[in-house]
């Protein structure tokens, strides 16, 4: 009985011995477990915060591709709005120079009307020079014809140092096809100021009565003596041509 319950005892104390391993086995996959869950909690958060700067990154991308945007757009405003001050300076600047040739040509309405020669009347056709680059050629007017042109050429190279005055010519012959005889004078008159030779022979003929009558202009006064003057200084200035104009006002 004796060896038995020993025997007994020691199965017992075995089995016990086997519950104290599987409850320290127990113990230590509930703390393995309960680290894996803080981990992937850990990983969780860490994927959330990935999410949020990804989508702060793309907003940061689409805020900055929308100041490229925007910048262009101040690029292309500032250069229109250059451009439109441009053109009002030079609006600015024809308006000031219609000015003073209104008030000029006022005074030389007054001081040289006795010398204006007015443009002819007569059913008959009007015979007068117009230039050509070499040497003047005849044009014929008459009620039934279309008006000449009016253009200026440029006849004599220009003074050096002057680069604005072909763009003053192109203005003035724009000018003058359009028919706006006074405006023409006053860009002229500029041009001729800055030593241009072909100005002066343009200008004159502005005042020159039978060019007028040949352009069939109304309401532009000529001024004969104006334009033997202004011929004059062109021909000195080297325009050929201004000799044949002086000497046809003579006649």
């Amino acid at each position: 009985m004796l060896a038995q319950e020993r025997a007994r005892s020691q199965g017992l104390e075995q089995q016990l011995a086997a519950r104290r391993d599987d409850e320290e086995l127990l113990a230590q996959e509930r703390a393995r477990s309960q680290g894996l869950e803080q981990q992937l909690a850990a990983r969780r958060n860490d994927e959330e915060l990935l999410a949020q700067e990804r989508a702060r990154s793309q907003g940061l991308e689409q805020q900055l591709a929308a100041r490229r945007d925007d910048e262009e757009l101040l690029a292309q405003e500032r250069a229109r709005s250059q451009g439109l001050e441009q053109q009002l300076a030079a609006r600015r600047d024809d308006e000031e120079l219609l000015a003073q040739e209104r008030a000029r040509s006022a005074t030389w309405s007054l001081s040289d009307t006795s010398g204006a020669s007015p443009a002819p009347t007569t059913d008959k056709p009007l015979t007068t020079w117009l230039p050509t680059r070499n040497k003047p050629v005849m044009a014929v007017a008459s009620a039934d014809d279309k008006p000449a042109t009016m253009a200026v050429r440029p006849t004599a190279p220009e003074a050096p140092g002057n680069p604005d005055a072909p763009r003053l010519m192109a203005r003035a012959s724009l000018l003058l096809s359009q028919g706006d005889v006074g405006a023409a004078r006053i860009v002229l008159d500029h041009a001729a100021e800055m030593g241009s030779a072909s100005a002066l022979f343009a200008l004159a003929e502005t005042y020159d009565p039978f060019i007028l009558a040949a352009w069939r202009t109304f309401g532009t006064q000529g001024n004969a003596a104006k334009a033997r003057e202004l011929y004059a200084k062109a021909f000195a200035g080297g325009v050929q041509e201004a000799n044949d104009r002086l000497n046809a006002l003579r006649e």
